[in-house]
């Protein structure tokens, strides 16, 4: 990586004056065949700041100014900034060393140029352990390209997709080499898509009209995207000690039709309804886990695992597979066991089959409530009788995998009852007598890798 200062002809290094020679405004700043024209530092730190702003593979690492030039020390030196001021309008070319990397030969004009030509390949790495094969990408191509890429092979749309490569997030208006900077021709970038929680309802059911809080505190792994009647976000509830998400709370009263009318808005609606989007907190700390197996340990356990949005799984293990187009009545059957009642069920449906009807085929599964309730805790006051939150994780399989999907194609002829063991609900359903005070809620998420 060198600084140049722009030469005015092809003798001249600085630009002069009729009083005495003045260092132009500007120098070239280049790494490998990326160059970009920045103002002259005048100081170390905005040197620094520089470097690390315009080349995003540097942030965050111990950076060296070294310089070779005769008229100021015989052999290659450390710039320190102690001397910074004295010689910075002196120097015709500095190297930014990034310490911790091996060294580089410098290399040619002819070698740069070689090098931008060259092509990489990219293992894209998802959070699902699916990996994404790249080829032929320039390296001068910027990640924007490989997103579209991304979008063209898989269908993810590019404003959820995020590609982090060395645990830095990649600017998708940057190039990859300023990213890659080892001399590879492979590379392993991860994946993280923004998932979201759609439509989850909650239903509040009274014997009698009465005020009732619902308050929701998110685990860090996703954040609100959408509130209905709107309420305000706040930090995590501090008497929480299983998330530091956000939270939000609604203040309502229960009326005899089965509304609800908001305190805060003044509003009346049939449901109280918030989205979410999943983030992963590893990414801004600069570490990339591997996904969980998909396989069930070999030794039996009784804890229940915290359901995490961003690392969601349906396999043949634990779901039912089916045609998209013959989805409904089985799903319509589920529902039903779990206790929602017509409008819920239709509701749910209706949500989700535009999505079911973009695959070939879906498998589907219902979280357990135990573990769905780490993720995204509800606390109701006064406390109600029955508590029911179904929360479905559902993917599209091609037609040529549905061969590795024999035991979720089979669960399809069981009893849809069996899912209310599954979900952690009691036999009898509670859900519909109308002499307790009863709370259901549903929502789902579609894994897009």
């Amino acid at each position: 990586m060198s600084w140049y200062p722009i030469m005015a002809s092809s003798n001249p290094v600085f630009a002069t004056s009729a009083s005495s020679p003045q260092p132009l405004p500007f120098i070239t700043v280049r790494c490998d065949s990326r160059s970009i024209l920045i103002p002259r530092p005048k100081t170390f730190d905005a040197a620094i700041q520089a470097v690390r702003r315009n080349f995003p593979a540097v942030a965050g690492r111990e950076i060296a100014f070294h310089v070779t030039q005769e008229t100021i020390s015989p052999e290659t030196v450390e710039l320190t900034s102690d001397v910074w001021s004295c010689v910075i309008d002196m120097i015709t070319a500095l190297d930014i060393v990034v310490k911790g990397l091996p060294p580089t030969a410098k290399m040619s004009g002819g070698a740069r140029q070689a090098r931008s030509q060259e092509s990489v390949t990219l293992f894209v790495k998802t959070t699902t352990g699916k990996t994404i094969t790249l080829a032929m990408i320039p390296r001068t191509a910027i990640w924007l390209e490989v997103a579209a890429r991304i979008m063209d092979e898989e269908g993810i749309p590019i404003d959820q997709q995020r590609l982090v490569y060395g645990g830095r997030q990649a600017d998708l208006n940057h190039s990859l080499d300023t990213y890659l900077l080892q001399a590879r021709d492979e590379y392993t970038v991860h994946l993280i898509t923004k998932l979201r929680g759609g439509k989850p309802v909650i239903y509040v059911f009274t014997p009698r009209p009465q005020a009732v809080s619902v308050g929701l505190n998110l685990s860090r792994q996703w954040e609100f995207s959408a509130i209905y009647p709107v309420a305000k976000i706040d930090s995590s509830d501090p008497r929480s000690k299983i998330t530091k998400g956000q939270r939000i709370q609604w203040n309502v009263h229960t009326q005899e039709n089965g509304t609800l009318l908001d305190q805060a808005t003044g509003l009346e609606v049939s449901y109280l309804y918030w989205e979410a989007v999943t983030h992963n907190p590893h990414v801004s700390s600069g570490l990339i886990l591997d996904s969980p197996p998909m396989s069930r340990p070999s030794t039996p356990t009784t804890t229940i695992l915290p359901f995490d949005p961003t690392r969601a799984a349906v396999g043949d293990d634990d779901s039912v597979l089916l045609p998209a187009l013959e989805i409904t009545p089985y799903l319509d059957a589920c529902l039903k066991a779990l206790g929602l009642h017509t409008e819920a069920r239709t509701s749910f449906i209706t949500y989700w089959l535009p999505s079911f009807l973009k695959h070939q085929f879906v498998a589907f599964k219902f979280i357990s409530q135990k573990s769905y309730e780490q993720a995204a805790i509800m606390d109701v006051s006064p406390l109600p009788d029955v508590v029911v939150r179904v929360f479905m994780v559902f993917k599209g399989v091609v037609k040529e995998e549905v061969n590795l999907w024999s035991k979720a194609r089979a669960r399809v002829q069981e009893d849809p009852r069996r899912w209310r063991a599954i979900v952690g609900l009691d036999e009898k359903d509670k859900l519909q007598d109308e002499s307790l005070f009863r709370v259901l809620e549903w929502g789902g998420m579609e894994i897009i890798v």
